[in-house]
């Protein structure tokens, strides 16, 4: 146990590798784009919910039938109105 103790307090002694020298900025930097992916998925849940409520009431809901009029409600007598048709 005391050969343990003494290779502990050597390592202790040693300075760090050039490798740790960067270390806390690329962890921080790991943690913020983990969390930035979190309210990324979130955003994209909440869409997909949202539009599946609004799908399913839509569906479910008693409509007018479909009208044959142009969406855009153009006059009969308009030259594109014979491009609609």
């Amino acid at each position: 146990m005391t050969e343990l103790d003494t290779l502990l307090a050597r390592l202790g002694e040693e300075p760090a590798g050039s490798r740790l020298d960067g270390l806390e900025v690329r962890v921080m930097h790991g943690v913020a784009r983990r969390r930035e992916q979190i309210v990324e998925r979130r955003g994209y849940l909440l869409a997909c919910c949202l539009a599946i409520v609004v799908g399913t009431a839509a569906s479910a809901m008693p409509g007018t039938p479909s009208s044959t009029e142009p969406l855009l409600g153009l006059p009969a007598s308009a030259p594109s109105h014979l491009l609609i048709d």
